[in-house]
């Protein structure tokens, strides 16, 4: 195989990519901040970072970005000519329907969106336990041996342990059940996950139409 002619097809292919490119679409879901990507584009040092409720331009045309960790701010497709090759396209979020920051206030919204490095709260819970978190979720451990529930979500959420006898927010939640296996995370769509070290089965209370799921320890 020639090395060196497959070194410059690659590089002539490359260049033929850079040349059609005329737009690069900015797209992730709804409130994962696309808009301060494309804002820090053109920040040159830290003290220009955007902070929450403020705006940015974000090239020559004074095109205006806003950040805000509420949902559905930003509204339409907004370009942002970089120069006169490159074109940024914001875009509104994609909306999951399974998420928790579909069903709560803007207040809540904010407390359950991390502002801060996340410091990760470790509970030992046995079988006839159960975890609050604020008045979002209830996880009621049903049967297993001593487990390691360590919670990754915002350091504002208030995280109580309970007996499982108590009745708080189980009427008014949906509930979900979950087979863990060793070493797995429960994942709770748009508030966080909790990291388990046994098997173990939990029954989830949350609002309804938020999804939960379980995959392999991410930490």
């Amino acid at each position: 195989m020639d090395f060196k002619k497959k070194k410059v097809d690659v590089a002539i292919f490359a260049l033929l990519i850079v040349a059609l490119i005329s737009a690069l679409l900015i797209l992730g879901k709804d409130k994962i901040f696309t808009s301060a990507v494309d804002n820090n584009v053109h920040l040159e040092d830290e003290s220009n970072i955007v902070t929450e409720g403020e705006t940015e331009k974000a090239s020559d045309n004074n095109e205006e970005l806003t950040i805000s960790p509420l949902p559905a701010t930003t509204l339409s497709t907004v370009r942002i000519e970089l120069n006169d090759y490159l074109t940024l396209i914001d875009t509104p979020g994609l909306v999951d329907s399974g998420s928790i920051v579909n069903v709560v206030d803007k207040s809540t919204l904010k407390k359950i969106s991390p502002r801060k490095e996340i410091k990760p709260k470790t509970y030992q819970v046995r079988k006839g336990q159960s975890i609050l978190v604020d008045d979002l979720l209830r996880i009621d451990y049903t049967s297993g041996e001593k487990n390691s529930f360590t919670f990754y979500m915002s350091n504002d959420l208030k995280i109580r342990k309970i007996a499982s006898k108590r009745m708080d927010l189980k009427e008014e939640m949906g509930k979900t059940t979950h087979q863990m296996k060793f070493d797995e995370d429960l994942c709770i769509n748009g508030l966080g996950f909790i990291k388990m070290v046994n098997q173990g089965t939990v029954d989830i209370y949350t609002y309804p139409n938020v999804t939960s799921y379980t995959r392999k320890n991410l930490i």
